[in-house]
């Protein structure tokens, strides 16, 4: 969390990291942050073995919030459970 100023009621949520894969299919994470009726957006994809970094950040508000997920592929068919982005980090196991 991050305070926008020093004594201010408004943080912004931050969540960054490595998605990381060691197999041969394609995984995305993907996050929806704040609240509303906005769309998930896509984080970061990794094709094959390797990493993708992605950097995360949350409009400012009293008490920012979101849910990310994992999913096969590029799209969100094939989905692992959201999880809250509070709880950031968390190691996933490759969707079944």
């Amino acid at each position: 969390m991050e305070r926008e100023l020093p004594f201010s009621v408004l943080s912004t949520l931050v969540i960054t990291g490595e998605l990381k894969n060691t197999g041969n299919d394609c995984y995305s994470l993907w996050a929806k942050l704040d609240i509303g009726s906005a769309p998930a957006t896509r984080a970061a994809t990794q094709c094959g073995a390797g990493s993708a970094t992605f950097n995360l950040r949350s409009a400012p508000s009293m008490s920012p919030s979101g849910t990310l997920f994992l999913c096969r592929g590029e799209g969100t068919q094939d989905c692992g459970p959201r999880f809250s982005a509070r709880e950031f980090p968390v190691n996933l196991w490759p969707i079944i």
